[in-house]
């Protein structure tokens, strides 16, 4: 009887995700158990082998899990430090979110998320983006309705003073991102710097917010943040600048540029798991090992919560672990040869929207349907405007070939708008999506684990593909099935903060809503009633 076998990383990498989200949160110390996995993810095992592997990284993952740091209690005068996450000006004000890793003399570790806000002469966000805030502060008394995010563990800190600069900020790569920055708005028209910003410094906030919602709508938004198609292009670049070379220096400049790339961007989660994986690979074919890309998933992911163990509960890695696992699993299953490889594109895009579309419904309750179409259109463009950028900073900046890349760069970044704002009039967005079960989550890795686990010889067969293109679009759309609410009679009592909102549900299946609070402390509606009506699957209200 032919068992399971470990898929260089499937199995092991499950039980590390199961063990990051569902388990209990004991202390970090056998993160060694997850590295040690490594030995095992690289060679193949019985069936019983893959089971220890599962367990273990399930054990793993629950042990690298954080606790929550200390917070101090509410307090007026109260100081917090750390990078700047998020500087949004609204008029005559400023909205800024800090990873705070200290507040007063206590080091948090990890980083809490607080929130503050201004008057709108604090300006932009200051060069350095690592400030110190003093104010009074109250910290998040955590989720009191069904439904309602478990939020940051942070708090707000209605800020005294104006932000300043952190003592012991290192200078060097703030004055560098700062550099780019007044170089881009320098030579470019100010929507496509923004639109670079974005695509290179994390800055996906400085695009116009009709832009942001475009590519929202269109599913394309990761086009306009830090992402991993990003640290590739730039990769790609830095390799094909090295064309006369040896395929080593070929493989070592791509890292390396991967690797940079990441840096200058802020260390988003998905650009960190790229730079990692290109240097993987890079290492890989450098000392002549084999380096299958499931494999090389467990290690990288442990290496990432070793130096983080708070990114295992991080959305934006979430999805790019999903993604990857979404493209590797379609490539495999479809095995493109000859002619038809030219449909690649199609497939990397169906996989990697596959893989994530449980966890993008679940979390946002939005689905772009049709996003596989402006994707198509977009990402060449992307693929010609990031490089041209990168060409033109690189270059010398009085030559004549570094303005053609400018103006070609523009011109790109021109047209991808204007095709983002076409493609959002026309392509259907569905909002209001009521919550999936919690179990749906877990049925891509599932399948991404059990298809890898199967030995190649069963994989390769014509049977076991088409078996699997029908399993992945079962994965795909269940999170989108009409999921019936709990049956009724039942009423709920929702904390708007100012009284109380009311749902309840008749026998007959109607649903009604008393009172949605008001907007003192934020949209209630929005916060509040939105995410339960979603958790409890209702989707529409009868009065």
């Amino acid at each position: 009887m032919v068992g399971w076998r470990v898929p260089r990383g499937g199995l092991p990498l499950l039980g590390l995700w199961l063990g990051q989200t569902g388990l209990p949160d004991p202390p970090r110390l056998a993160l060694l158990l997850a590295i040690g996995l490594v030995p095992l993810a690289l060679r193949r095992t019985s069936r019983w082998g893959s089971l220890a592997a599962l367990l273990l990284a399930v054990l793993a993952g629950s042990l690298t899990t954080p606790r929550a740091p200390r917070l101090l209690p509410a307090g007026d005068d109260v100081r917090v430090a750390g990078p700047v996450t998020r500087w949004e000006a609204r008029g005559d004000s400023v909205l800024l979110t800090l990873a705070a890793v200290s507040m007063g003399e206590t080091t948090l570790h990890p980083p809490v998320t607080i929130r503050s806000a201004g008057p709108g002469s604090w300006g932009t966000v200051p060069p350095a983006r690592v400030v110190a805030l003093r104010g009074r502060w109250r910290p998040d008394r955590g989720p009191t309705n069904p439904g309602q995010a478990p939020g940051s563990g942070g708090g707000f800190l209605r800020a005294a003073d104006p932000p300043r600069a952190a003592p012991g900020t290192p200078p060097l790569l703030p004055r560098l991102r700062r550099a780019v920055t007044e170089r881009l708005h320098t030579r470019l028209d100010p929507t496509i710097a923004a639109l670079a910003e974005g695509m290179l410094l994390g800055r996906s906030r400085a695009l116009d917010p009709g832009d942001r919602e475009a590519f929202r709508r269109t599913g394309t938004l990761h086009l306009l943040a830090v992402s991993g198609l990003h640290v590739g292009l730039a990769a790609l670049l830095a390799a094909t600048l090295c064309a006369g070379a040896d395929l080593r220096v070929r493989w070592g400049a791509a890292a390396l540029a991967a690797i940079a790339f990441a840096v200058l961007s802020g260390g988003a989660p998905s650009a960190v798991r790229a730079a990692g994986l290109a240097g993987l690979l890079a290492l890989a074919r450098l000392t002549g090992r084999p380096a299958p890309l499931p494999g090389l998933l467990l290690p990288l992911l442990a290496g990432i919560l070793a130096v983080d163990p708070a990114a295992g509960d991080r959305l934006g890695l979430r999805l790019s672990f999903l993604a990857v696992g979404g493209i590797l699993f379609a490539l495999d299953v479809t095995r493109l040869r000859g002619r038809a490889r030219v449909l690649t594109p199609l497939v990397v895009s169906l996989g990697a929207q596959g893989g994530t579309v449980a966890l993008q419904v679940s979390t946002f309750g939005t689905l772009a349907p049709l996003a596989l179409l402006p994707n198509l259109l977009l990402v060449p463009l992307a693929a010609v405007f990031l490089p041209a950028v990168l060409l033109a900073l690189l270059a010398d900046p009085g030559g004549a070939v570094t303005a053609w890349l400018w103006t070609g760069a523009e011109g790109a970044g021109h047209l991808l708008l204007a095709t983002v704002r076409h493609a959002a009039g026309h392509g259907p967005f569905l909002e209001h999506v009521g919550q999936p079960p919690a179990a749906t989550l877990l049925l891509a890795p599932l399948a991404f684990a059990v298809w890898f686990g199967l030995p190649e010889a069963i994989r390769s067969t014509r049977r076991a593909r088409r078996l699997g293109l029908v399993i992945a679009a079962l994965v795909a759309a269940a999170p989108l099935a009409p999921w019936p609410p709990p049956r009724g009679p039942w009423v709920a009592f929702l904390d708007v903060g100012q009284g109380d909102a009311s749902v309840i549900r008749l026998s007959d299946g109607a649903v009604w809503l008393v009172d949605v609070g008001d907007d003192r402390r934020g949209d209630a509606g929005l916060r509040v009633v939105r995410p339960f009506l979603r958790a409890m699957r209702v989707r529409r209200v009868d009065g």
